[in-house]
């Protein structure tokens, strides 16, 4: 049985294996597009990106002139974006999920919040704690509603269990659980995938 330890390596290299990486220049170019869509269509000066992964996104975000952070469980991948943007190391932060409501970054106000494809990794009470505790007006939110059959990356064979897909669900089980916490679907940008979808906190 594999520890935590080595299941967030694994996972981390899949993701620099399948061209998730500062590397990989349509990856960098569709982050990229997604900021300046973002920027241009919302304007937000405050952003928190939940599971950057190997943190294009959230280095776009900060590049481009917003404060932007980024909250995930990945050691390695922390590791990796600070190697590429050691300026921004402070941007990334590791968290505790079982103290996941009482951090101050979760409870603090942001003018955007963005989940592009971390959601489907995530057990339903995290996904809950963090659509009850989060204070924001937009949420660009991103999940893929598709399972996959297992395939290769590099020699390695990738299943759902081994790529930790434990929530995936329908865009209409996304938009009523969003709508459960008081967000209001506004539209499908179909910007960073075919199934994205921008919410907007009603108050």
């Amino acid at each position: 049985m594999q520890t935590s330890g080595e299941a967030s390596k694994k996972f981390h290299d899949i993701q620099i294996a399948a061209g998730v990486s500062f590397e990989e220049k349509n990856y960098t170019k569709l982050m990229a597009n997604t900021a300046r869509w973002l920027i241009d269509e919302l304007k937000p000066t405050s952003c928190l990106e939940i599971g950057p992964g190997v943190g294009c996104f959230l280095a776009e975000m900060n590049d481009r002139g917003v404060d932007a952070w980024g909250l995930d469980l990945n050691e390695f991948s922390k590791e990796y974006f600070i190697q590429h943007k050691p300026h921004l190391s402070h941007k990334y932060i590791i968290i505790d999920t079982s103290k996941l409501w009482r951090s101050r970054f979760v409870c603090t106000e942001y003018d955007l919040v963005v989940a592009i494809e971390s959601f489907e990794h995530m057990p339903e009470d995290v996904i809950d704690t963090y659509l009850g505790n989060l204070k924001t007006e937009w949420f660009y939110f991103s999940s893929t509603p598709h399972h996959f059959e297992p395939h290769e990356v590099n020699g390695e064979l990738v299943t759902e269990e081994s790529w930790g897909h434990i929530s995936v669900f329908s865009e209409k089980e996304w938009i009523d659980r969003f709508q459960r916490f008081g967000y209001k679907l506004i539209k499908q940008p179909k910007v960073v995938t075919e199934w994205d979808l921008l919410f907007k906190k009603s108050h």
